[in-house]
């Protein structure tokens, strides 16, 4: 019943449950363009009987689909959908509401009022804070508002001839579209933090128009002869879904350059599409119509251009759900599919590259050749820096010889490539279907940290390998669309790792971090550690959550800072040093294990209480590495004694059986390898197994016991080799060795057994393995 109010990037924490509804204010400017007075709403008088005179209005889905909201003739409801459960209602005597639009899952709401004898007013849209139990703004029109969308920052009202942007904090008008007629209330958004895109009619029949906020690039896009009908956008709104009201052919666009990528048949005959839904890793589309079916498409992303007929072609439904036929169902794809999440990149050309900042920068890795000399722009703080020259001008050279050295190779943040570096540069690769994507030999030396940002042009390079003319104690950002470095950092220690989200930049040396902002490239964050030689330093990927793990300043100790909360965790993880740790993309969990070796134990990383301890083995090993599937289902961890140990979880709710969390489960399955080998088991984010489990530390439940239900599979790699290794789609594991060799293999998740080798190729010859 009480919630503790937090700013806009957290307020999906949860949704109030406060009963009492008193007297809405008007606060901040509020922005009223073609309104009337915008006096308060009139005081509700709750009502709590549930009767059958009760009319349901309308349903619509929070941003992450995890929750729904129901507008009733009697005020609203909220839902949640896994476990399903009704989280609270706002019954009143004074009407209802015919449009509920929720904030994620936070207690801000935004409410028009509908249905028959309602006080409130279709014109007006009301911002409620449910845990003030009062109205926060509000906005009157003279005409009746067809749609309201949120995002954490902006509010956009739909009118059915013109749209509204707001700023949320202040309420002030920002930006007015222009529409056709839209009696449908037509929008809609992206939300990721840093990019804002919209959708909408345009000003022409069967026209779409896309606004990159962010860019300050408006596109239009010819998107059907037909009215349209409906429309939806990818999270990240880089992908866009139409139907027109003839409702026989999906459609999807690139939003950046207008391309039709791909179309899909619902069928020949006339139909009224209700709604369209990608999967957050758009290997999915949904759409439901007035036929009674629900058409599930099985989407193939491929690069534009390869096969110019994949854009005309129209793809049959595989999956039909039958429904009544006067249901106005609203087929949506839940975030938890397991799929390979990064997929949804790669419809942007890989032969050209639009220009755009971080906010867009997940979009393609840029295939330009040239390298040109290195410019230092922006503002770049370099704490206990020396000179900071630019880098020197690199000459290019293509022949691939046996005498490059592999110096490294590392994921991207989704596994879907890696990155080597070499004595002669650096190279990417994408891992399925295998190819190298580009490479950079130079004569001016190699590359020891190559460090990739998902799949976009920006890259951070630290020098390594003999003779190479790139210093180990700076670090390049190179833009690799513009052949030319847009910052770089000099330190008068060597640089250990270099770690990259979209908004920040973190620099690791041996006894201190620096956080960077990714835009201005200036000092946003010190953190003092003990000796870090290794490195050691993980962050969170989700857009809205920042969260950075790295060594304390004592021994054995994890530091854990939660910048979007302004709280620092301190959790005394082992009695040795730390020798390596990670966190889940959210941030919400860490793995770490010590330089003994023999036990690998799980934190809540809100407030640092141990959840579980996974034991490797009885003898001392080095870790090498920890991986977590992003599921929270799986970990996997690699040491010196050559064998990869994968332990299978199980999420429970915590206090069932509390002995549990002190009880150290033995690895069920054992990846041999050579015992010289220090293999990175990573987890892709490809594992089918109930990818929505680590949602739970949100809804009060623990991971609990890890047991030991699930045996595994063995695969033999070459002796005297370094891997890394990740989860593939379908059963399958993927292998890159610092021999230069990369493996494909399946294995029988039911009866384990040895892997089947399924593909096997070298990419770069090395001396540690003939050609």
């Amino acid at each position: 019943s009480t919630l503790i109010t937090v700013p806009s990037l957290h307020m999906s924490s949860t949704v109030s449950t406060s009963r009492g509804l008193l007297p809405p204010a008007r606060i901040g400017t509020c922005e009223t363009p073609n309104a009337g007075p915008s006096g308060s709403f009139s005081q509700p008088e709750l009502e709590f009987n549930d009767t059958d005179d009760t009319e349901l209005l309308s349903v619509s889905w929070n941003q992450d689909y995890g929750c729904f909201a129901a507008g009733t003739s009697r005020g609203f409801r909220i839902y949640n959908c896994d476990p399903f459960k009704e989280t609270f209602r706002r019954d009143l005597k004074s009407g209802g509401f015919k449009i509920v639009e929720m904030l994620f899952r936070c207690n801000i709401l935004a409410l028009v009022g509908g249905g028959a004898n309602s006080q409130y007013p279709p014109n007006k849209v009301m911002i409620w804070d449910d845990h003030q139990s009062r109205c926060i703004g509000e906005f009157a029109f003279r005409s009746e508002v067809r749609a309201v969308k949120l995002r954490r920052d902006r509010i956009v009202v739909v009118l059915e001839h013109k749209i509204y942007v707001y700023n949320f904090m202040d309420l002030k008008l920002l930006h007015q579209i222009e529409t056709l007629a839209n009696p449908r209330g037509l929008c809609c958004l992206s939300h990721h933090s840093n990019a804002f895109v919209l959708a909408c009619p345009g000003l022409q029949r069967g026209q779409v128009r896309i606004e990159h906020f962010g860019l300050n690039m408006t596109k239009f896009i010819q998107a059907h002869d037909s009215q349209i009908a409906c429309l939806t956008l990818t999270m990240d709104g880089l992908l866009l879904a139409t139907a027109s009201t003839k409702g026989t052919l999906i459609r999807l666009f690139n939003t950046m350059d207008g391309s039709r990528l791909q179309e899909v048949r619902r069928g020949g005959n006339r139909a009224e599409i209700y709604s369209i839904a990608l999967s957050p890793n758009v290997q999915w589309l949904a759409t439901s119509s007035d036929k009674g079916t629900v058409h599930i498409f099985s989407l193939r992303v491929r690069v534009v251009g390869e096969d110019s007929s994949a854009q005309s072609n129209a793809a049959q439904g595989l999956a039909m759900l039958q429904q009544n036929s006067s249901t106005a169902l609203d087929a949506l794809i839940s975030p938890n599919t397991g799929a390979n999440p990064g997929s949804s990149l790669s419809f942007m050309r890989a032969s050209t590259l639009i220009t755009v900042p971080s906010l867009h920068m997940s979009s393609t890795v840029s295939t330009s050749r040239g390298l040109l000399p290195p410019a230092r722009i922006g503002t770049c703080e370099t704490p206990n820096a020396g000179p900071s020259g630019s880098f020197s001008q690199p000459e290019l050279e293509f022949n691939d010889t046996d005498d490059t050295e592999l110096l490294s190779v590392s994921w991207n943040q989704d596994y879907g490539c890696f990155a080597a570096g070499t004595s002669r540069g650096f190279r990417i690769y994408n891992c399925d279907p295998f190819k190298e994507t580009f490479r950079r030999d130079l004569k001016s030396g190699g590359f020891k940290i190559v460090e990739m940002l998902f799949r976009c042009n920006i890259l951070a390079l630290v020098g390594g390998g003999a003779n190479s003319q790139y210093p180990p104690n700076k670090v390049m950002i190179w833009d690799d669309h513009q052949s030319r470095c847009i910052g770089e950092f000099a330190f008068r220690s060597e640089v250990r790792a270099v770690k990259l989200r979209r908004d920040r930049i973190v620099v690791v040396l041996e006894h201190k971090i620096y956080v960077y902002n990714f835009m201005d490239l200036k000092l946003l964050h010190q953190i003092e550690t003990l000796a870090n030689p290794r490195g050691l330093c993980c962050l969170s990927h989700h857009s809205n959550a920042f969260v950075l793990a790295c060594p304390g300043l004592q021994r054995g100790q994890v530091r854990i800072e939660h910048f979007g909360l302004n709280m620092t965790k301190f959790i005394q993880a082992h009695d040795s040093q730390i020798a390596c740790l990670t966190l889940t993309m959210d941030g919400l969990l860490l793995a770490t294990a010590s330089t003994k070796g023999t036990l690998i134990r799980l934190f809540n990383t809100m407030d640092g209480s141990r959840l579980q301890e996974v034991r490797r083995g009885g003898n001392r090993a080095e870790i090498y590495s920890i991986a977590l599937s992003p599921n929270v289902q799986w970990l996997a961890t690699s040491s010196d004694k050559g064998t990869v140990h994968i332990f299978s979880l199980r999420v429970r709710v915590v206090g069932e059986d509390s002995s549990a969390q002190s009880n150290a489960a033995q690895g069920l399955a054992m990846l041999q390898q050579n015992s010289s080998t220090a293999l990175d088991a990573l987890i892709s984010p490809n594992t089918g197994a109930n990818p929505g489990s680590s949602l739970s530390f949100m809804r009060g439940v623990l991971p609990k016991y890890f047991s030991s239900e699930w045996s595994f599979a063995r695969f033999h790699l070459p002796e005297d080799t370094q891997f890394i290794s990740a989860f593939g789609s379908q059963n399958t594991v993927v292998i890159v060795g610092m021999d230069g060799s990369f493996y494909r293999c399946s294995f029988d998740p039911v009866h384990g057994g040895e892997m089947l080798q399924r593909e096997y190729v070298r990419f770069l010859k090395t001396e540690s393995r003939p050609g």
